[in-house]
């Protein structure tokens, strides 16, 4: 299959340890993080109580880094 990636940082600092959502579905990793996603485009949430959730579209492209800031 083909790859790209994603690095997804939530901002201010004290949000580190944001869930993380891909399309809905919740992932095991925590703000920051970076992980291979297949090519195509996705909507990027990250939750963190206290905080209103912070949402993005992306698109992910063969052998490329998509970087991913979402601010509460």
């Amino acid at each position: 299959p083909i790859q790209g990636a994603v690095s997804i940082l939530s901002q201010p600092f004290n949000t580190k340890g944001a869930e993380i959502y891909l399309n809905g579905e919740k992932r095991k990793e925590t703000t920051p993080a970076t992980f291979p996603l297949l090519i195509g485009s996705y909507k990027v949430e990250v939750k963190k109580q206290g905080y209103l959730d912070a949402i993005k579209n992306i698109e992910i492209k063969e052998k490329l880094m998509a970087p991913a800031s979402l601010y509460f």
